[in-house]
């Protein structure tokens, strides 16, 4: 039986809902508000605490379907839209956002989602494979840029990206306890065939990101939808490569899978149009 599984967490009335994250950049730097600076030295496990609006397109979806509410991430990518995964949106009526900020309950925006402007691809094929596990939300109104509040680039067929990446998010962390702030990690960025190694199933329409190592940084349960992020080896710009999709089901192999951001590029525009 396959192990992998969609990486949303159930949010029970009485529970807190959070994510493991992860921060990691080119080099000896991290990555912070547009600038590079000193990286934590230590070694990432559970991932470290992200510096508040450090990651300012980051935004938490609780998600409303008939079986209860789900928990998953997002980002922003331009003023009215999120990019997330298809499979934390499936049988959704609403979602919402919450934008601007680390903590979770104290988000500087929020706002709902209805079934309408939740774009989730067509082509969508889950569980077990997770074929296009991508979709863009419509927001009912546009965002006001602010310091915790901005797009994240979003990466184009042909760019080229340096291998030591970042994810983030407010999923579980490796002990199993929610975080109420936002959490990274450093992970490096695999090709689909190094990456068969972990999931034989991966194509081309998918990228892996991980320590690759066993009990390494990954992303875990309650990260679906969040980013992985990359620096352009041209612009040095932080860019969105993937969308977490699934990964090993105790989070224990060090790996994670993601949508291939610059294989959809055409369909998010048109979905931007929609």
């Amino acid at each position: 039986m396959k192990l992998a599984i969609s990486l949303f967490v159930i949010v029970l009335l009485n529970c807190a809902l959070n994510c493991l994250a992860a921060v990691s950049d080119r080099g000896d730097k991290n990555y912070n508000n547009n600038q590079h600076e000193q990286q934590h030295k230590h070694n990432i496990i559970g991932g470290t605490y992200a510096t508040l609006c450090q990651f300012p397109w980051m935004v938490v979806l609780l998600i409303t379907t008939n079986k209860g509410e789900f928990l998953c991430g997002g980002s922003i990518i331009d003023n009215q839209h999120i990019l997330t995964a298809a499979h934390c949106v499936k049988g959704a009526t609403q979602v919402l956002v919450s934008a601007g900020g680390n903590d979770r309950y104290k988000m500087e925006v929020q706002m709902v989602v209805n079934k309408s402007n939740i774009h989730a691809n067509q082509n969508y094929t889950g569980p077990d494979l997770f074929q296009n596990d991508i979709t863009v939300l419509t927001l009912p109104r546009k965002l006001i840029f602010s310091d915790c509040i901005q797009p994240i680039a979003v990466a184009q067929p042909g760019e080229k990206f340096y291998s030591n990446c970042i994810i983030a998010g407010w999923g579980e962390t490796r002990a199993g306890k929610p975080t109420q702030y936002l959490k990274t990690a450093r992970v490096q960025l695999f090709l689909p065939s190094e990456c068969r190694m972990f999931f034989p199933d991966v194509t081309s329409q998918q990228v892996c990101g991980g320590s690759g190592h066993w009990m390494g940084p990954e992303a875990c349960h309650g990260d679906s939808g969040g980013p992985l992020m990359c620096f352009n080896a041209v612009t040095e710009e932080l860019t969105i490569v993937g969308t977490t999709s699934y990964g090993e089901a105790k989070c224990q192999n060090g790996m994670g899978v993601y949508e291939n951001v610059a294989h959809f590029v055409s369909w998010i525009n048109r979905m931007r149009n929609t």
